[in-house]
């Protein structure tokens, strides 16, 4: 199979010919139909890739403190050699991507085989034509208009009354077609509804009893689906925020992730006013639940207190990319008393005490999607 990857010593990417996985307990081998290339995280990996080494310790004095505890415990070559190993290893790109379930591992109930899923998480949903997933990080792709309720095991056994003779061979021929040319799940020479074929996916499949619906006409696309974690990330921002009806919320940075979160807050009856240096992306939200937009810092200052009356917003969300403080400062000018600001974003978090201290403002890290991430023991094992 192919996959894309980088090497996180010279900051080149190449698309690789690798063996494609072999599936295990717990998880589920995934063919992929679309996978999301994150603009701010996967830029912001390439370019820190690209960076020299003295670079690389400027921008993360994090892992340099992690060398320099390890040169103190287990002597500097042993560190050095660390360090090296840890930047030849190939880092595969992306994490957030759709596709259809082709085998299932032992221990997993919650998929069958043929279901359109969306996948998520860093080494497991990336830009490659299979994606090995743990069961946790995977989820049926939701129908869109939801005519019937399927009758068992997702769209790998399921029945639809409306479809019968005619539109099921219509359907197959199709889907045939699609198999044909790759863009299709692969099945050929289907024609009756729960007729039994064997899939060239894989050897688990032979007793895959499917039905004319793989090529999924009530679900929403692979392509929209591929933007799960992004969505996820969104939703744990608003979660992270405690927001309630009719909450005054702030965003800061209108981008992607901004743009879905402005979207969920207004959907939970919250008044958002949003800044972002480009007019463009303002616009686009003031389409979608924004109430109130600014281009600037000191845009942003006015409308709060023209909105809120002086007493300033719930709370403050920051999904901006930034090397200077100042989306936390702003966000702490705008913020009411005991308000809560969630920072999401790659932004610095030098705490303006004064300000903090003179509100008792409460400031919150949203760990992208939510509880779990980066717990193998969860991820994997569920635990």
């Amino acid at each position: 199979m192919k996959q894309l990857i980088q090497s996180y010593k010279t900051g080149e990417i190449r698309l690789v010919e690798l063996p494609r996985p072999q599936v295990k307990r717990g998880f589920i081998l995934v063919k992929t139909r679309a996978s999301l290339v994150s603009v701010g995280t996967e830029k912001h990996m390439v370019e820190m890739a690209k960076k020299s080494l003295i670079g690389k310790a400027l921008a993360r004095p994090d892992l340099v403190k992690q060398v320099i505890a390890k040169v103190k415990t287990e002597g500097f070559m042993e560190a050095y050699r660390q360090a090296m190993g840890r930047l030849d290893t190939p880092v595969p790109l992306g994490y957030s991507a759709a596709g259809v379930v082709v085998e299932i591992g032992s221990g997993v109930d919650g998929f069958s085989l043929g279901d359109p899923v969306a996948i998520t998480g860093s080494g497991y949903a990336g830009h490659a034509e299979y994606n090995l997933v743990p069961e946790l990080l995977a989820v049926r792709i939701p129908k869109i208009r939801g005519v019937v309720e399927w009758e068992s095991g997702g769209v790998g056994g399921a029945k639809r009354e409306e479809v019968r003779g005619e539109e099921s061979e219509k359907v197959g021929k199709e889907e045939g077609e699609r198999g044909a040319e790759g863009s299709g799940v692969g099945i050929e020479g289907l024609k009756e509804e729960g007729e039994k074929v064997r899939t060239a996916e894989s050897e688990n499949a032979a007793n895959f009893t499917t039905s004319p619906f793989n090529h999924f006409p009530d679900f929403l696309s692979f392509e929209e689906a591929a933007f799960g974690a992004l969505g996820g990330i969104a939703l744990e921002a608003v979660r992270m925020a405690r927001v309630q009806l009719g909450d005054w919320v702030a965003v800061i940075g209108l981008g992607l992730i901004g743009q879905i979160a402005v979207q969920l807050l207004a959907s939970a009856g919250c008044h958002v006013i949003g800044m972002d240096i480009s007019r463009d992306r303002v616009e686009m939200a003031l389409e979608h639940g924004l109430e109130l937009g600014a281009t600037s810092s000191d845009e942003l200052v006015l409308a709060v207190r023209e909105k809120t009356r002086n007493q300033g917003v719930d709370s403050v969300i920051i999904l901006a990319a930034a090397r200077s403080n100042e989306p936390l400062e702003v966000a702490a000018e705008i913020a009411r008393e005991r308000g809560v600001i969630v920072a999401a974003g790659l932004v610095p978090l030098d705490v303006p005490r004064k300000t903090f201290y003179d509100k008792e403002l409460e400031l919150v890290v949203s760990r992208a999607w939510g509880p779990g991430l980066y717990d193998e023991s969860y991820a994997e094992g569920g635990q």
